[in-house]
């Protein structure tokens, strides 16, 4: 779709096969209150394969489908949206992740007007029956759930961060490789001297596993990431030294998303009963974090991580705005 204005926003969705893997959170933005001034960027490995239905395009600024071929990299394929973008601030959003409030977008464009480096939102547990659910979510935002001073931030959760454009651009062709692991980036903003900060009013629902063995290998290969992107400077004998304090890890973790787990197991009524999926989810993600030390990404991880990423168990919703989208 062709159009000379300018959006206020460019919000990227990456499909490794078609459209209908995104087609949910895509229709989920139809509700906005810019959504006249929004950009759809679609990354895909094909404009043909992809079978993109453009009448879910419509109610929107513009759109593009950026094609990229087969086995590129997350970061590699994130960043590809974003160097195609319009606008000045981007927006990332899985195909499992979907705004609370119809106002979602336009708060970002409001917040992108601070000197923030990055902006991500507040996300809320999309589909709260399950108690596995509330397993994935505390263990992958645990320590975002109670607020924190942007003073006091030193990474964002991953995947559904907003930037402006022009700093990402600053980065050239490192950007891909920090991508990978997005916390190595909010790394080298804080580095920068940027601040990073969570709004509270840009809300969005996430979906997260519901059974236990899908949201295990979440963990390990979070894990895996994680460790990875952690010791690419590191000289072996630090690697090895890590690897022997393992057992520390889980316990380490625990502690540092102590303080915003307490409020919501308190909140939700969720203690002791959810002590043994929170224990295996702490040990699946150690072993990815030591296997990460061992043996960096490895050929597999990024192909594994897309699997993980759109796997079907998450399906379990409560919310009816996200049923309904």
């Amino acid at each position: 779709m062709n159009n000379t204005a300018t959006p206020d926003l460019s919000i990227v969705f990456v499909t490794p096969d078609r459209y209908a893997t995104i087609q949910r959170a895509v229709r989920s933005l139809h509700s906005q209150t810019i959504v006249n001034q929004l950009e759809i960027i679609i990354v895909a490995p094909s404009a043909t394969v992809l079978e993109l239905q453009t009448a879910d395009m419509q109610p929107f600024l513009s759109y593009q489908v950026v094609e990229v071929g087969e086995q590129r990299s997350a970061g590699f394929t994130r960043v590809a949206g974003m160097r195609q973008s319009h606008a000045a601030i981007v927006a990332y959003l899985e195909d499992h992740a979907f705004p609370a409030s119809p106002t979602w977008a336009e708060t970002l464009c409001k917040t992108h007007q601070q000197p923030w480096g990055a902006v991500a939102p507040k996300l809320e547990n999309g589909n709260p029956e399950s108690l596995i659910s509330w397993t994935s979510y505390l263990l992958c935002f645990g320590s975002w759930a109670v607020p924190k001073p942007p003073s006091a931030l030193q990474n964002l959760p991953w995947r559904n961060c907003s930037y402006k454009r022009s700093i990402l651009m600053e980065y050239g062709d490192e950007l891909a490789e920090m991508f990978i692991s997005e916390s190595v980036l909010h790394q080298e903003l804080v580095k920068k001297g940027y601040q990073l900060y969570i709004d509270p009013d840009a809300r969005l629902h996430h979906l997260n596993f519901t059974h236990l063995l899908p949201m295990l290998r979440e963990q390990f290969f979070v894990g895996r990431v994680f460790g990875a992107a952690r010791m690419q400077h590191w000289s072996l004998l630090r690697r090895l030294l890590y690897v022997a304090g393992a057992p520390l890890i889980p316990g380490i973790r625990l502690w540092r998303l102590w303080s915003g787990m307490q409020q919501i197991l308190q909140q939700h009524s969720l203690m002791p009963q959810i002590i043994p999926s929170l224990v295996l989810g702490l040990l699946a993600g150690c072993a990815g974090e030591v296997m990460g030390y061992l043996s960096g990404f490895g050929n597999a991880l990024e192909e594994e991580l897309t699997k993980i990423e759109v796997n079907s168990d998450r399906q379990l919703v409560s919310n009816s705005s996200i049923a309904n989208s």
